[in-house]
């Protein structure tokens, strides 16, 4: 509402209705012997029997900020929106809202109630969705939602269907003056006669052909866009594990060494998970033993003997610190409880699960260590070569006679 007042007060319609209640004022009188009276107020803006509260004027201004959010793409402070003019662009145009509606109702323009009411029936935002028509629920939540009542929202229809009826009643009573339609029917009737002819190239004199100090100054003031780019051949020798042969036979023993070396890693160890619990003498380490092989909770015999359970989930015995404790954890069967003097002290284990690792065989894994094999003799080959090629150019053969020498 507030956008298309300010659009209707801009237009010349609005000039001539404000210049209309100024000349019945001038002669009519102001018609309030109070004017010039002192009243106090904490409306911002005040305009007859119209006012704007500091309330209605936020809501407001922070329904103008956001609209100009949008249109720049990020937020805006109110700091930034007072120093760029938004409050002064928003009390303008309220001022001009209220000050045209106050003349409106002072000169008898005030649709009635049922008519507010049939126009608000027919805003599809208060429909229910089921029906389709007007629901006075939908209608009271949705104002709620957008911190309105139902008085707020029916005075904006009242304004604005104020300023509909006396646009069009203004509009409707104007006439083109007869010279504008003399104008306009000159206009549609004119007609023209054009005449026109060609010029190209073949029309003019040829200019002279350039002279050679006209041309070298023309290539001199665009020498850099004249320039060839600088090219270069390059010989090159290449060396790639490709270039040797890929599918040389592998020696049995290296194969053995290199699957013994690798079984730990290839395979899958054996994990357990295992409670510890450390004890500061051989009487506490024969009360924790007991205790937990009684199926005590771990922690709470820990905590009593003044110590901390350590937990190892689902491990390797690699994961065990202490090599010791670790042995006699592996070695105990699952569920039973071992006692041992670790390189740390003593400590009494419980073995809680067991998961069985699995060994791998030479044949599961022989595709990918040959592969190895072959690529590090593939590797070894090429070294050779360049230390070939190297020796040959160091004994000052050029490149090509090196490569040869070296069989690249």
């Amino acid at each position: 509402m507030l956008s298309a007042t300010r659009a209707f007060a801009k237009s010349w319609a609005a000039k001539v209705l404000f210049g209309l209640i100024i000349v019945s004022f001038v002669i009519f009188g102001i018609g309030n012997r109070d004017a010039f009276r002192p009243k106090f107020s904490s409306a911002v803006i005040t305009a007859g029997s119209r006012s704007i509260s500091p309330a209605e004027f936020k809501r407001a201004f922070d329904g103008y900020k956001s609209r100009v959010e949008q249109q720049v793409g990020r937020p805006i402070s109110a700091e930034l929106a007072a120093e760029n003019g938004l409050d002064r662009q928003v009390v303008e145009g309220l001022a001009t809202s209220e000050a045209f509606a106050e003349a409106l109702t002072k000169m008898g323009i005030r649709p009635a109630d049922k008519l507010i009411g049939a126009e608000i029936q027919k805003i599809p935002a208060f429909f229910d969705q089921v029906t389709g028509r007007f629901d006075k629920n939908a209608y009271q939540r949705r104002l709620a939602d957008n911190g309105l009542t139902p008085a707020l929202l029916e005075g904006q229809m009242r304004d604005q269907i104020s300023e509909q009826q006396a646009a069009s009643g203004l509009i409707a009573g104007l006439r083109t003056p007869r010279a504008y339609a003399a104008l306009a029917a000159i206009f549609t009737v004119e007609s023209r006669d054009l005449g026109y002819f060609a010029i190209e190239p073949t029309s003019v004199a040829q200019p002279a052909a350039p002279t050679d100090a006209q041309l070298t100054e023309l290539m001199n003031e665009n020498k850099a866009q004249l320039t060839r780019p600088e090219f270069r051949t390059l010989t090159v020798v290449k060396f790639s594990p490709s270039q040797v042969a890929a599918d040389s036979p592998i020696d049995p023993a290296e194969l053995q060494k290199r699957f013994n070396f690798r079984k730990d890693t290839l395979s899958t160890p054996e994990t357990r998970t295992v409670i510890q619990v450390p004890a500061k003498d051989g009487a506490s380490a024969i009360q924790i033993a007991k205790s937990l092989a009684g199926g005590a909770d771990p922690n709470l015999v820990a905590k009593t003997a003044g110590v901390e359970a350590i937990t190892y989930e689902n491990k390797p015995q690699t994961a065990i610190p202490d090599k010791k404790v670790a042995a006699v954890a592996f070695a105990t069967p699952a569920g039973q409880v071992g006692t041992v003097k670790g390189d740390l002290g003593i400590a009494v284990v419980k073995v809680v699960s067991v998961t069985p690792g699995r060994a791998v065989t030479l044949e599961e894994v022989k595709p990918a260590l040959e592969a190895e094999i072959r690529k590090d003799q593939a590797s070894e080959k090429v070294y050779a070569l360049t230390q070939a090629y190297d020796d040959a150019h160091q004994g000052g053969a050029n490149l090509a006679a090196a490569a040869a020498k070296a069989g690249v």
